[in-house]
């Protein structure tokens, strides 16, 4: 992004507020970001608003990440988007088949390291 560009707008995608606020944080400071706790509340957002890429939880509940996915890529194929989940294993996400629903999505599995 340049100066005299608008930032780029991200839509952070997940049901639990921990995630969604970390990320915000993250991403805040050279980015628009914007926040969804449902797959029906990110469809409301993008349909009403520019997005350019959606970080999104695959087990939510009501609509599952990957009807959201599948409706995103029908509807918006230009937005990218960045799978981030604590559903999952790396052993799923080398699988070929389970990769293929995704399109070229790109999945990044969400690990909790704790120290003691």
């Amino acid at each position: 992004m340049t100066d005299n560009q608008t930032p780029e707008t991200i839509l952070i995608v997940d049901d639990e507020r921990g995630p969604r606020e970390s990320l915000r944080m993250i991403l805040a400071s050279n980015h628009r970001v914007l926040q969804a706790s449902s797959g029906a509340d990110a469809l409301e957002l993008i349909r009403s608003d520019h997005v350019d890429l959606i970080t999104l939880d695959l087990n939510m509940p009501g609509m599952h990440g990957q009807e959201l996915m599948r409706t995103v890529r029908s509807e918006f194929p230009n937005i990218e988007i960045v799978i981030i989940t604590g559903c999952g294993s790396i052993e799923w996400c080398s699988d070929p088949n389970a990769l293929r629903a995704f399109g070229d999505g790109r999945i990044v599995t969400r690990q909790i390291l704790i120290h003691k």
